[in-house]
Formats: structure tokens, sequence, C-alpha cells
């Protein structure tokens, strides 16, 4: 959809997320006691739990309450930290469903709206009943691309890396190749890469929850006047958790793919280890929310978009017109005269749910079932129209 309206970006094209298919659903279903009148989309396009806390006066109170949003100097994750409040629009000039004004961070926002919301006489009109998030993808992402600069680098210089080989491999067990090397520095700084982000939850969650307690400050001004206190918040957060792009997306269908006894035999991760990885972050978050946030509850999407978690790996690939990987392209299987025809197979949910295999046309021609024309770019982490509602049913499914 980025891609499709270049550079206008207006956020009035931006509809088919999870949190629109959310609060309908929500409307509904409600009854005469529910109160499901208003969307308000905060959301931040590239967002990290760094940026959602920005760089202003709120980071500094939090850290001078304790919680967690410091990076250690020297770091092997330093390097992609950024506490920019929201360069989408602050730096890229690109216009939000809701503007958050003064150059506030989408927390500083948020904690701005509760406190509107949820005092005085709108307190009894329309507060904020439920607040909904999804955040820390774009932190991997980001971490992503540094094993992937290091692995380049190294393979430049040497023709080999150092995360082919122990600690990040078994010695019975190494790398041989760039992809696996991603994999093994993936691997290698996972525990520090979720560490950050844990701490960056912990302390937004903290703030929406007790801002009041802490007396946080909603501007850009601390300390601040009664008038941009943040005020505690006592109805339900819902946070989405994490699905893996980087899963098997494809049925490889190579010469030498095709001698193996089954073509999942072929099927591999993008990032080598990323479903297990995915499956351990799920995990520790769930545990993270339900202690940290009273009024938390986590909702688990990886089943859905990657069956290969609970056993299910021929659902996640398919194979279907984008969904084979072939030598010639992609986007099909080779037709015998030089070309590629569309496969006429099931799609796997990767392919369904995620833009990972829309390929654009200058890619692969014959993709004549490219339904952006080359407009959307080699394969996009985040979902298609039908992945979003699959998103908003899992929170309301495991978060009623």
């Amino acid at each position: 959809m980025f891609n499709e309206n270049f550079p206008t970006e207006n956020p009035a094209a931006f509809e088919n997320g999870y949190v629109q298919d959310l609060f309908r659903k929500m409307q509904a279903g409600q009854n005469p006691a529910s109160k499901w009148q208003t969307l308000l989309n905060n959301g931040c396009p590239g967002e990290t739990t760094d940026g959602v806390i920005g760089n202003g006066p709120l980071r500094k109170e939090l850290e001078e309450r304790g919680l967690p949003v410091t990076v250690t100097p020297g770091s092997w994750i330093e390097s992609t930290v950024s506490t920019a409040a929201c360069p989408y629009t602050y730096t890229q000039g690109h216009p939000l469903h809701r503007e958050y004004g003064q150059q506030r961070s989408q927390l500083e926002s948020a904690l701005d709206v509760i406190r509107k919301e949820n005092t005085g006489t709108t307190a009894a009109k329309h507060p904020v009943q439920l607040v909904t998030m999804n955040i820390g993808a774009n932190d991997i992402i980001r971490a992503l691309g540094k094993c992937e600069a290091e692995v380049k680098a190294e393979y430049e210089a040497t023709g080999d890396s150092k995360y082919n080989h122990p600690p990040y491999y078994e010695p019975e067990h190494e790398g041989h190749s760039e992809k696996d090397a991603r994999g093994g520095c993936a691997k290698g700084h996972v525990g520090e890469i979720f560490h950050h982000i844990f701490g960056n939850v912990i302390a937004i969650g903290d703030a929406i929850e007790r801002g009041g307690e802490l007396a946080l400050c909603t501007g850009k001004k601390s300390p601040c006047t009664a008038s941009e206190k943040a005020v505690n918040y006592d109805s339900p957060f819902k946070f989405l958790g994490f699905y893996d792009p980087y899963g098997s997306v494809f049925e490889e269908t190579s010469n030498a793919c095709q001698k193996t006894p089954s073509p999942a035999a072929c099927n591999r991760e993008i990032v080598e280890g990323s479903l297990v990885l995915d499956a351990i972050l799920n995990i520790d978050m769930n545990e993270l929310i339900e202690e940290i946030l009273p009024h938390g509850c986590f909702a688990n999407p990886e089943p859905a978009f990657n069956p290969g978690i609970i056993n299910k790996p021929e659902l996640e690939w398919g194979e279907g017109a984008f969904g084979s990987l072939v030598s010639t392209g992609h986007g099909g299987k080779p037709n015998g005269k030089g070309g590629i025809e569309p496969d006429p197979s099931p799609l796997g949910t990767l392919q369904k749910y995620t833009n990972m295999a829309n390929f654009t046309t200058a890619t692969n021609p014959e993709a004549v079932n490219d339904q952006y024309k080359g407009k959307n770019g080699p394969g996009d982490i985040h979902p298609t129209p039908l992945g979003y509602e699959v998103l908003a049913n899992t929170m309301q499914e495991q978060c009623p």
C-alpha cells in the first residue's frame, strides 16, 4: 500500500489494519451496555519500541523512575537504536491517522489522550476503554539489518563470516553460506535484542497503566503543570504478539530439491531458526504482559501465520502462483519455453496472510497474478488485508 500511494501517503488509503478490523468486529458484536463508539488510531508506521517512547522529557522521567529504557554503551545493539519519535511523520513528512502535536512521541500522545478522555466530565461521556499495542517487530528488523550488513562485509573481505562458526554454531554443525551466517548472527544476539524490547515494553506498559502514580508528564516540558499530568489507566490493555515473516514462505523447486523424497524437505526458513526464536519471543512476552500489566492480555498470532510451530508445516509454505522459488525467477514453475507459468496449487499461510511472496513484475514479467502490478517491491513483511483480519480475529478470540 505504501508504494502504491507514494509520495502522498494519505492515511485514508490505509484502512486495512488490525485496529480497524478489530473495531468493526467489536461494534458489530456490542450489546446495549457496551460503548464502542470511536476508534482512535494512534499508530506510527515503522515505529520501534524506542521511538514509541521518544527522546523527550518523558524518556528522562522513565529513566529517573528506574524503568529499563537505557541502552548499554558499546553493546552490539546500540547502533540499531534510535530514540527519535515517529520518523515517518517528523522526518519523512507523511501524515498520520491522528497527528500527535507538539512533536510528541506516540507514548506521550497516548498519555495525553487518556488524561483528557478519562478525567472530568468527558470520563462519563467517552472514556478510553481499550488500549491495543503491537510493537517490537521493527526493532528486530533493524537488528537483522545489522546482521545482514556485517555478514556481507565479512564475506566481501574474507569469503566467510565469524557467524558460521562457534560460538554461533556447534563445531559439528557449522554454517557454510551467507544465509547460514545471518541465522548465526540472529541467534547469537537474540538475547540482547529481546532483552531490549522487553525493557521498553515494561516502561511503555507501566507508563500507560501507572502514569498518574509515576507522576509522568504528557507534554514536552518536565516538570509540568497539573493540566499535563498523566493519569492511571485501569481498563483492558491488549498486546498483539508476533508472527514470523521470515519463516517457510517458499517451496524450493530446483532440480536438486525435486530429487528429494518430499517437497517439504526443501522447505526452508528465510532466516534459519527464526520460527523457534519467534515462538520464544511470544512465550516470554506473554509472561511479561501478564506480570507487569494488571489489565493486560497477550494474543499470539504465530500459530495462525506459522503453522509449522504447531507441527503443520505444509500449511505454511504451500506452493501457489507466488509460492515457488525457482532458479529462473519467482512466482511459478518453468514452462519449458524459458518462461514461468503460475502454479495453481494452494497458497500457504505466509503467502496468503503476508506480502512476503508478493514480487514485482520487474522481477518476474510472467507473474500475471501480480495484483500490485510491480509497485509493491520484492516481498514485504506486512500483512495482506486477509492477514490483518486474521490478526483481529486472533486478538478477539484470545483476549475477549
